[in-house]
C-alpha cells in the first residue's frame, strides 16, 4: 500500500532560503569569470593561456578551502543544535586558522617559485612571463580567499547564507569594471586583471571576516 505524504511547503521554504542565496552567488562568480576572459583576450592568446594556467595552480588553493569550508559548516551546525554557540564559533576560526597556515604556505610558493610553477604546466617563455605575474599577485590574495570561504561554510552551517551571497555578489561584479579600468584604462595592462580578482579578493575575505565576528549568525532562526 502506497502512503501519500503532504508536500511540506514549510520546509521547502526553508531549503530555498537557504540554498538560493548560494546559488546565486556561485552562478554570479561563473559568469563574472566570462567576463574577464573577455577582457583578458584583449591581450592576446598568450595572456588566455596564463589564466588557464593561474587558475588551475589556484585550484589548489580553492580546493583546500572548500574541503574545509565543509568541515566548518558541520561544526558550526552541530555546535549551534546543541546550544553551543560560543563552541561553534571558535571552531569556525580554528578553521580559519588551519586554512590559513596552508594557504599561507601556497602563497610563498606562488610568490618565491613562480617562474618553475608556470613551467610545469607549459614551454612557451610568453606565456610563462605571464603567468608569473599571475601567481605573483595572485599570491597576495590566497589568504584572503581561505577565510572568505571558509566562512562561507560557517555562515552556511548556521543556516545564514544571505551574508556570504552579500558579499560574494558585489565584490564578484566589481571585478569586471575594476579590471577594464586597470587593465586598459589605466594602462596596466593584463597585470591589471590580476590586480583587480586580488583587491576583490582580499576586500571580500574582510568584510565576511568582520561581518561573521558580530556573532548575529548564532541567533539566526531556521
Amino acid at each position: 500500500m502506497r502512503i501519500r505524504k503532504k508536500l511540506d511547503l514549510t520546509t521547502v521554504q526553508r531549503i530555498v532560503k537557504i540554498g538560493l542565496p548560494t546559488s546565486i552567488a556561485g552562478i554570479v562568480f561563473s559568469l563574472v569569470y566570462l567576463f574577464l576572459n573577455k577582457i583578458t583576450a584583449h591581450f592576446g592568446t598568450d595572456a588566455i593561456a596564463a589564466l588557464g594556467i593561474g587558475n588551475r595552480s589556484e585550484s589548489l588553493s580553492y580546493l583546500t578551502c572548500f574541503g574545509f569550508s565543509l568541515a566548518a559548516a558541520a561544526l558550526v551546525g552541530q555546535n549551534l543544535g546543541a546550544q553551543k554557540p560560543e563552541r561553534a564559533e571558535k571552531s569556525a576560526w580554528r578553521t580559519v586558522l588551519i586554512v590559513i597556515g596552508i594557504t599561507g604556505f601556497i602563497s610563498v610558493m606562488f610568490l618565491s617559485f613562480p617562474r618553475y610553477i608556470s613551467a610545469f604546466f607549459i614551454s612557451d617563455e610568453k606565456v610563462i612571463k605571464i603567468g608569473i605575474s599571475y601567481l605573483r599577485i595572485l599570491g597576495l590574495s590566497q589568504i584572503f580567499m581561505a577565510v572568505e570561504i571558509v566562512l562561507e561554510g560557517a555562515f552556511s552551517g548556521a543556516g545564514n547564507t544571505f551574508p556570504p551571497m552579500m558579499v560574494s555578489v558585489p565584490g564578484s561584479l566589481l571585478r569586471i569594471p575594476l579590471a577594464y579600468l586597470l587593465a586598459i584604462k589605466l594602462n596596466f595592462g593584463v597585470s591589471g586583471i590580476w590586480w583587480a580578482i586580488t583587491l576583490t579578493s582580499i576586500a571580500k575575505g574582510v568584510v565576511l571576516a568582520i561581518w561573521f565576528k558580530l556573532g548575529r549568525w548564532k541567533t539566526k532562526k531556521i
